[in-house]
């Protein structure tokens, strides 16, 4: 048995007195609560469930995610120059903001001042499903090769992904030094993910990708595209109820005449609820977690109609606001904790000298 000390940095702030996540492992499954009585035995989670239960996501990383998520939401409610240069000239110090001309996907190009992240950065922010061609864009589960990356994909976000990164290469500086980051929102983490990958396969891999609520976008095909695909620095987040994550559903890959079934470049992911996160390794873990799961042909319906308003309520765990909420929360939680640490430091190294 094995005491809440133990769990916490798996999870953080459990506002749920009975539950904060169901994670399945290799066993079995095992319930996380917060309390002082000791919880089931982790000896039931693989390690591949709980992956990494120290993983660095402390205040700055919180607070960076934050920020990723804010750039992400600046495409809401509608895609605005000027809006998004005085946003990053009022939070990161100016800098310069361009979009991409012909890009079949709204996005832009953030030139970071260097004295932000330390050396040269240029960050690509591109917007999810919020028209009727990017509905089609969703509906389009056709199978393709991802060009060199030994991937197979869904095809409509190959076929987007593919015109985004020629609109950007224009704007890009892959061979001037800069580091570039790749973040986006739904459809659009999904092709910044895609976006990721082929850069890698031509040499020039980003420095980081963040996903928010990215759909699931295709399989390795080859055990080259599995490594490309483990050395990509991506960084999934969502909310334990956004469904958008178990789309489109993983059989129809395999339906469509694939040799897998639908699944995300990377398993691991930060998921976020209601001041709790965990880090989980195991996609399993995750659809464990989900109440009630989701992963059927209804759900691909209401992801691709994700902007009406019926779907509003439903698709409220995949908006923005919710995860910049969630997300600033828990900087906000693990400052707190920060600060309470170094006081108890203080206090003890005053009673003890």
């Amino acid at each position: 048995m094995v005491s809440w000390a133990q769990v916490a940095p798996l999870a953080r702030r459990a506002r749920r007195p009975a539950a904060a996540f169901l994670a399945a492992g290799g066993a079995g499954l095992a319930l996380l609560q917060r309390d002082d009585a000791p919880v089931e035995d982790l000896s039931l989670l693989s390690q591949e469930a709980l992956l990494d239960m120290s993983a660095p996501f402390d205040a700055a990383r919180f607070e960076s995610l934050a920020t990723e998520a804010r750039r992400a939401a600046l495409f809401y409610p509608a895609d605005d120059a000027t809006t998004a240069e005085a946003w990053h000239a009022a939070h990161d110090g100016g800098g310069a903001v361009r979009f991409a001309d012909a890009s079949p996907l709204a996005c832009f190009v953030y030139t970071a001042p260097p004295a932000l992240f330390g050396a040269a950065r240029q960050v690509v922010v591109i917007k999810g499903t919020s028209t009727a061609d990017d509905v089609l864009t969703n509906l389009e589960c056709s199978l393709s090769d991802l060009g060199g990356t030994g991937w197979v994909v869904h095809g409509g976000f190959a076929k987007v992904a593919a015109g985004v990164l020629e609109a950007l290469r224009p704007v890009l500086d892959l061979d001037g030094g800069a580091e570039l980051e790749l973040v986006g929102h739904s459809l659009g983490g999904a092709v910044a993910t895609l976006i990721g990958l082929a850069l890698a396969a031509e040499g020039s891999p980003p420095a980081s990708v963040v996903a928010f609520g990215c759909p699931r976008v295709g399989y390795a095909a080859t055990p080259a595209g599995r490594a490309l695909a483990d050395a990509l620095p991506l960084t999934r987040v969502n909310t334990l109820d956004d469904p958008v994550p178990s789309l489109p559903p993983a059989f129809l890959a395999t339906t469509l005449g694939g040799a897998a079934p639908f699944g995300h470049v990377r398993d691991e992911q930060l998921v976020l609820c209601g001041g709790t996160y965990a880090f989980l390794g195991s996609e399993t873990a995750a659809q464990a977690a989900r109440a009630p799961a989701r992963d059927g042909c209804a759900d691909a319906l209401v992801y691709a109609t994700e902007g009406s308003f019926a779907n509003a309520a439903y698709l409220r765990p995949h908006s923005m606001p919710v995860y910049i909420a969630e997300l600033a929360g828990l900087a906000a939680a693990a400052s707190r904790d920060a600060d309470a640490a170094r006081a108890s430091d203080v206090f003890l190294d005053v009673v003890f000298t």
